[in-house]
């Protein structure tokens, strides 16, 4: 699925390939594909990207899904 961000923010990355988490800063209206959003709470998900790469505690509010 397709998630388009709606405001700036700094987030980390977990690299999986790499076994690293590296800052992530993320432009209002970027858009990424997502392959799974797993939730930690009612507040903070993780976002599966494509290429399994993970943006780590992404607010919910801060997103939102543009098609499946």
């Amino acid at each position: 699925m397709k998630i388009r961000f709606l405001r700036n923010m700094d987030l980390d990355m977990d690299k999986t390939n790499l076994n690293e988490v590296w800052p992530k800063y993320i432009n209002r209206y970027d858009v990424y594909e997502v392959d799974k959003i797993e939730s930690l709470d009612t507040r903070f998900v993780n976002l599966v990207l494509d290429n399994r790469d993970v943006l780590l505690e992404v607010p919910i509010t801060s997103f939102e899904c543009l098609k499946r």
